[in-house]
């Protein structure tokens, strides 16, 4: 059984839809096999949750839940026109996944297919425009226009390997579980549910967290197990909710194994003007990444990152066993290569060219000797040039029975 993030992976399971042309083949005789939850709490943003809620077509039940009395009023008003709307208040304890395991677990029992939103706010002044992508992200991805949630529904339709699908994890200045593995403290608690709701699936610290701020569309099949637990609003942290660390953020981050368990994948889902716009806000972020390491590391290209570890514990290693270190190369990437050992602290003992390609003395400090002139030979040579000459400087090096080198570009 392979780790959820590897199928999707593997498989590329991410699904970028049109928010304004759908086909409706399939879709139509699904709507009333599905269900939308929305748990709402904020009052000053739910006219903007309001208009989300107003693309969803008149077949599909929507039930929206919340805690706050404050909200309750105008909540009510908004149902009382649409008849498959429907209001029900929660306790104050659990935030959005008590409303989606205690408040809605009888009416999700109901459908074969469910879709499960709510609204955010920032905790933190500093993090507000992070927050209001994310909240874009939670909403644009499950309710963006009718057209959209027609094409989403099609996907279930057309792809019974399909049985979750989540948007993008968040992405910003101060939040990093876009490329991060997003598990925090939450591990072991996601490997205690797993035990108790005998999830088979495969479980892997390494492997970076699919499902996150319980939000999504999904096939109900899969929560039959986490559902056979009665749950009460008391197995949830009260309020002040931690940041991190309860039981509800395990249960954020289990979602995907508990499809797998089901039989099903878990995909990626975007409405097209939202993955507009999360390519543009992805290379800004890698452009200005790669300025900064390129800058401070002298590292201009993923390959380059991917190998720097590698090339530091190599480096590390011949100093360790008082070996001598040759950069042989001595254009760019010579150049480059001495930047980085400075960095590390190590100084090479000098540059190295092929016979007949000496054209200086000294780069710097450090002298350049041709590949014949070498006579020491407790080496350890760093192949510093281009991919295109990796074959050549290789034959070279092997034709005077130099053995012990690695490539340093």
């Amino acid at each position: 059984m392979k780790n959820v993030y590897d199928v999707l992976k593997e498989n590329n399971l991410v699904y970028i839809l049109s928010e304004e042309y759908s086909k409706k083949e399939y879709s139509y005789s699904a709507f009333e096999s599905t269900v939308i939850v929305v748990n709402l709490y904020y009052p000053d943003r739910l006219k903007a949750y309001f208009a989300y809620l107003d693309q969803i077509p008149c077949e599909i039940n929507v039930y929206i839940i919340s805690s706050n009395p404050l909200a309750e009023k105008e909540i009510k008003n908004y149902v009382s026109n649409k008849n498959n709307f429907h209001y029900i208040r929660k306790e104050n304890r659990g935030r959005d996944v008590s409303a989606l395991l205690v408040t809605a677990r009888d009416i999700i029992l109901k459908y074969k297919y469910i879709c499960f939103v709510h609204d955010k706010k920032p905790n933190f002044d500093h993090l507000s425009e992070d927050i209001s992508f994310w909240n874009r992200n939670l909403w644009d991805n499950s309710l963006k226009s009718e057209q959209y949630i027609h094409n989403v529904l099609e996907i279930f339709e057309k792809h019974d390997d399909i049985g979750l699908l989540v948007p993008p994890k968040p992405i910003g200045r101060y939040m990093s579980e876009w490329y991060s593995n997003a598990w925090y403290e939450n591990f072991e608690i996601v490997q205690q549910l797993c035990k108790e709701f005998d999830l088979k699936c495969d479980l892997d610290p390494r492997k970076p967290v699919i499902t996150l701020g319980t939000v999504f569309w999904g096939r109900t099949q899969i929560f039959w197990k986490i559902l056979a637990r009665k749950w009460r609003y008391e197995d949830f942290a009260d309020e002040p909710m931690p940041i991190d660390g309860t039981i509800s953020h395990g249960l954020e981050r289990i979602l995907a194994y508990a499809a797998q368990d089901a039989g099903f994948n878990t995909g990626i889902v975007m409405c097209d003007s939202y993955a507009g716009t999360l390519y543009g806000k992805v290379q800004d972020m890698m452009q200005r990444t790669y300025q900064c390491l390129q800058e401070n590391f002298q590292i201009g290209q993923m390959d380059q990152l991917v190998n720097y570890k590698r090339q530091k514990e190599q480096i590390v290693e011949a100093f360790k066993r008082n070996q001598s270190v040759y950069l042989y190369g001595a254009g760019h990437y010579g150049s480059r290569f001495l930047k980085i050992m400075h960095l590390w602290g190590y100084q090479p003992k000098g540059f190295l060219v092929s016979d007949g390609y000496r054209k200086m003395d000294f780069i710097e400090e450090y002298p350049v000797w041709e590949l014949g002139e070498l006579q020491d030979s407790n080496v350890v040579i760093a192949i510093t040039a281009s991919y295109e000459k990796h074959y050549e400087m290789e034959s070279n090096l092997k034709e005077y029975g130099i053995t012990n080198y690695f490539f340093a570009c």
